[in-house]
């Protein structure tokens, strides 16, 4: 009887860098507008006392989930902070905020508080920090919409997504089906479900089989399709669990070339739970008919001779509409 070792180092590797690669791309969903602060203007006030309040203020503005950049040219906004201090030793601080996108002079926010003395100066400029926040944010929103429908190669409309069938054809490998280093072919066919323009609910029925052996492990999952940008040619991830089943037989396979070895143990079927995790790149998602390409590993949840099976390959997919397809029913 063959025994076979968890090559954990192996494995772990491929999980990190599934890991990083879905953390890449979920990152990449993160949206915040873009703050440019200008150098405080002041009439008095110490620079000490300046370089403070400057520090507060961008720090608040990342506090609120905003970004401070120091390219001036790449900012959403800029915030315009003046400090005044008046004869009876009070503060009045002023912030403008003007939409640097449309290169406008006219401020869109602007306000100012005062403050009794310098320890309250901090507080004050934080208050200020989110009453700007909230003035004008829309005008960015109606910004960023314009420029996507003007850019008619890659905005996909509210309604340019559809529910797609979908079959995929590829190769792929594993060391952990019947004991040994083997290649094969790997199949999947499914259902994926139009959540909105970043998410889709997906149903999937997939098979490698082993080019020497009749080794074989196929698993039937669902769960999450996530679209990182609302285009029509974007990247995804999915996350899938369901179960898992492994055949490791003792035949030679159907696809076995003359000559080639018997596998090394004896035929063990094995099912279980398992995940099902890929990456891949769509094209044309706002066509009925459209293509894509992955990169998937699959890990069952239990043991073969001490081993957890596990197959990781890649994949050519064909997704289609059927309503595009079927005959469309002629109203009596």
């Amino acid at each position: 009887m063959y025994s076979s070792s968890v090559d954990i180092s192996n494995r772990g590797t491929i999980m990190k860098v599934l890991i990083f690669l879905c953390s890449f791309l979920l990152a990449m969903t993160a949206h915040a507008d873009t703050y440019y602060i200008e150098a405080i203007s002041s009439n008095k006030s110490e620079s000490i006392l300046l370089g403070h309040l400057s520090k507060v203020i961008s720090l608040s503005y990342i506090d609120q989930g905003q970004t401070i950049t120091a390219n001036k040219e790449q900012a959403d906004w800029i915030i315009e902070p003046t400090l005044l201090e008046n004869e009876d030793d009070q503060y009045i601080i002023n912030f403008s905020k003007f939409n640097n996108k449309l290169k406008s002079k006219k401020a869109v926010f602007r306000n100012n508080l005062s403050a009794e003395s310098a320890a309250d100066i901090f507080t004050v400029s934080q208050e200020l920090v989110a009453k700007s926040i909230a003035s004008g944010s829309d005008d960015i929103d109606k910004i960023n919409e314009k420029k996507q429908k003007e850019s008619s190669f890659y905005h996909l409309s509210d309604d340019g997504v559809h529910n797609h069938f979908y079959a995929g054809l590829g190769v792929a490998g594993s060391d952990k089906i019947d004991g040994s280093d083997k290649q094969g072919f790997a199949w999947s066919v499914g259902y994926l479900k139009t959540l909105n323009q970043n998410l889709g609910l997906k149903f999937n029925l997939q098979g490698v089989s082993l080019f020497e052996t009749i080794g074989y492990m196929g698993s039937l999952s669902g769960g999450l399709q996530l679209y990182p940008f609302r285009s029509k040619y974007s990247p995804y991830i999915a996350a899938l669990i369901g179960i898992s089943w492994t055949n490791s037989g003792d035949l030679p396979s159907p696809f076995c070339i003359p000559n080639c070895q018997d596998p090394r143990i004896s035929g063990i079927n094995q099912n279980g739970f398992g995940t099902d995790l890929s990456i891949g790149y769509q094209f044309s998602r706002s066509r009925r008919i459209n293509i894509a390409v992955e990169v998937f590993y699959s890990l069952a949840f239990y043991d073969i001779e001490g081993s957890s099976p596990e197959t990781f390959g890649g994949r050519f997919v064909v997704l289609f509409d059927p309503s595009y397809i079927l005959p469309k029913r002629k109203s009596s």
